[in-house]
């Protein structure tokens, strides 16, 4: 006589007539509805076993038992287990292997990913399922209802949403997994899948819900992903198909690949640091390490993060480090607090424990910074740090052309790609941006369809991105001189033009020349304006700036001057720094309050002048772009000094024929002159500067003004003697 079936192996032949089927899933469709058969079967199972009181009802511990057999639960247990556990088992098992069969076989099985390739145990599978069941149905709400508590339902917590215990039961039809133990705060479920599982405070660890994360059941179900109200914080960087072409740090972006496939070799992780300037390509060059690896590229700004509520930080993370590991995505940290703002231990603690926890859960990340992570901020990390330095004239070049081409710029005449990059030492992203402004201001042609940007377009552009704040050490100086209005001797104008042409050319020297190559340092220029107060050197150094299309910042060096020892260099330090990507020409101006105690003795004080100024030097031959001075002493220019400058130009006072030149040029256009002015006897007979001499115009036409007159000698001769006067040159007179 055949042995009678059991209900539960009733229930297998039920739901698998035929058994289960070799082949691989279809599609996500068909995998994910077998597996959920599957539970529905142990649920069904574990339903049946509790209502009949089946002696391993006793041994549950997750879900109610019945009034009429609760004393059995207090009977020490045999051990026995579930009677049909091996047939529970075989089912399990097919099902596994066919996930097995289709993820291998390049299908697409999200749910089953964990089981297969991940530290998930077959409790923390079941555990999945029941979550994901529960948002996928409502039936299961009161399944779990009925499962977990029966009728009796005065417990005051929402009994419908699956819980450890109940998964404990389930597992334990098939397996001898315990549940419980896989639950802990730092498991892979509690990660990335669950929220708050197993961190029951009023109940029992069995209690604990299980509640499975947005984004882990956007993923197991085949729904696009996103990163929901936290978008402020974390952005999706886009891909980058023409990393080939764009590569400005071939070198840096083989380390970056090295660095990130490299075996981590602390349990801490690891923390890839992209340092350079803004603009440099950090960024860039992580997106090409994503689009090398096939992986999204996720950032997340830091500034922006610890702004959030603690509550809402802790959400964040538990749901960035989910999608990182679901996707297989990059965490890129971006503005990161640096300087004062690490000076507070607190900051730098909660920086510390927020790259531990991304370094632990996400993989190797990246940061990108201009400067490596501030050393008060302490990590497990294994740390690589790559510096971004800056991108030669050629490479430059290319990215020009590049960006002028995909924005639909051409140049106009009057513009080379190779006076752009002389006058320019910009970053790649810079240029991108430039162009982009450009391409908004322009109008593109009604044949061709191209925008041709012309000198006086790029330079708004140019000037409006590249405007840097020095604070109170610098002042932007802006006028409209041109070569016409500046009056230097026959040599000092040839050496100031001749120092405009090599700057003009400086990209064609360095980089098709291969100069570079052999001056890596000091590829600037640097320029002296020597000479008596009032002689235009200011006025020189502004037309030199007017013909290259750049600003000019003048700094006073006696106000950055310090009685401290080191202040004055940190003081030069920060505006250089500041200056480094702005293509600014800074205009050192009064430097005679250095120079002037610039000596070969050998007392602490002359030691700390000279010490000054060779740091200044120094800082004006590393610095790429254009620098002069400007000062009224030419004998303390030792031979050190001349070998550092580029340009030593003379600017003399004026002879009898430049002092006529001056003063002919002077008045505008406007002005009333008296016909009977005699400008040759004035620049004959007044030994005045070029300063003096508009000094000398202006104040005779106030005189003319007040007196309803028009600008006669009268007026000049009086104006001239008041100049006299300001020097102590009393006994020289104006003869008319």
């Amino acid at each position: 006589m055949a042995k009678e079936k059991s209900k539960p192996e009733m229930l297998i032949r039920m739901m698998y007539p035929e058994g289960v089927s070799e082949e691989p899933f279809a599609d996500m469709t068909e995998g994910n509805a077998e597996w959920m058969k599957f539970l529905d079967l142990l649920l069904m199972t574990l339903s049946v076993i509790q209502d009949e009181n089946d002696p391993y009802s006793f041994e549950r511990r997750g879900c109610r038992h019945l009034l009429a057999g609760m004393e059995n639960t207090l009977i020490p247990a045999a051990g026995a287990g579930f009677a049909d556990r091996k047939k529970f088992r075989v089912v399990f098992s097919q099902l596994l292997e066919r996930s097995r069969n289709t993820l291998y076989k390049g299908g697409n099985l999200p749910i089953a990913e964990p089981l297969v390739f991940m530290t998930v145990t077959e409790s923390d599978f079941i555990s999945m399922l029941l979550a994901f069941a529960y948002r996928t149905n409502r039936k299961y709400e009161k399944i779990f209802t009925y499962l977990q508590c029966g009728k009796d339902v005065s417990i005051s917590r929402d009994v419908s949403v699956p819980t450890v215990g109940l998964a404990a039961d389930l597992t334990g039809l098939f397996s001898e997994d315990d549940a419980a133990l896989s639950l802990y705060e730092n498991s892979f479920l509690n990660k990335y899948i669950m929220t708050g599982a197993g961190t029951a405070e009023d109940f029992s660890g069995m209690s604990a819900q299980l509640v499975m994360r947005k984004c882990a059941f956007d993923y197991f179900s085949g729904r696009p992903m996103d990163l929901g109200r936290f978008s402020g914080c974390c952005t999706y960087e886009r891909e980058c198909e023409d990393y080939e072409k764009l590569m400005a740090h071939e070198k840096e972006a083989e380390e970056l690949i090295l660095a990130f496939t490299a075996d981590v070799g602390s349990m801490g992780g690891r923390l890839i640091q992209l340092c350079g300037a803004e603009g440099s390509g950090r960024t860039f060059l992580a997106r090409s390490l994503a689009t090398k690896q096939q992986r999204k590229l996720i950032s997340l700004s830091v500034s922006g993060f610890f702004t959030l509520p603690y509550a809402d930080r802790e959400e964040l993370l538990s749901e960035l480090t989910a999608y990182c590991m679901f996707t297989g995505s990059i965490l890129m940290l971006k503005n990161l607090p640096s300087g004062e703002r690490m000076l507070d231990i607190t900051a730098a603690d909660r920086l510390s424990g927020l790259i531990d926890r991304c370094c632990s859960d996400c993989g190797p990340i990246l940061v990108i910074s201009e400067e490596p992570v501030d050393s008060s901020v302490k990590t497990r990390a294994d740390v690589s740090t790559i510096f971004l330095g800056e991108t030669s004239p050629s490479v430059q070049a290319d990215f020009w052309r590049y960006f002028m081409a995909l924005n639909g710029i051409v140049p106009a005449e009057d513009i080379s790609v190779q006076t752009l990059t002389s006058l320019y030492n910009m970053t790649p992203g810079k240029i991108e941006a430039v162009l982009k402004r450009s391409a908004v201001i322009l109008r593109p042609d009604e044949d061709t369809g191209k925008s041709i940007m012309d000198a006086g377009c790029l330079r708004h552009s140019m000037r409006s991105l590249s405007r840097v704040d020095f604070g109170k050490n610098a002042t932007l100086l802006k006028s409209a001189f041109d070569w016409d209005d500046l009056k230097l001797s026959e040599n000092a104008e040839f050496m100031l033009k001749e120092a405009v042409t090599r700057i003009k050319n400086r990209s064609i020297i360095m980089s098709d020349y291969g100069f570079e190559e052999k001056l890596p340092y000091g590829s600037g220029t640097s320029i002296c304006l020597y000479g008596p107060p009032g002689t235009g050197k200011t006025m020189a150094a502004l037309v030199l700036a007017n013909d290259l299309g750049l600003d000019m910042y003048r700094v006073d060096l006696s106000q950055i001057e310090s009685k401290y020892i080191g202040e004055t260099q940190k003081n030069l330090g920060k505006i250089f720094d500041a200056a480094a990507n702005s293509n600014a020409i800074l205009f050192f101006d009064e430097a005679d309050a250095l120079f002037a105690r610039r000596t070969d003795s050998g007392n602490s004080n002359d030691r700390h002048a000279n010490s000054q100024v060779a740091y200044l030097l120094q800082r004006m031959e590393a610095y790429r772009g254009v620098s002069i001075l400007a000062t009224n002493i030419a004998q303390n220019f030792d031979a050190a000094f001349k070998r550092r400058i580029t340009y030593m130009i003379p600017v003399e006072r004026p002879d009898e024929e430049e002092r006529l030149k001056i003063w002919k040029s002077v008045f505008p256009e406007n002005a009333p002159l008296d016909k009977k002015l005699n400008l040759k006897k004035l620049a004959e007979q007044a030994d005045l500067s070029g300063s003096q001499i508009k000094s000398a115009a202006l104040h005779a036409s106030y005189l003319a003004a007040q007196r309803g007159s028009s600008i006669g000698m009268n007026e000049l001769v009086e104006a001239v003697e008041l100049e006299y006067k300001k020097e102590g040159r009393l006994t020289d007179r104006v003869v008319i």
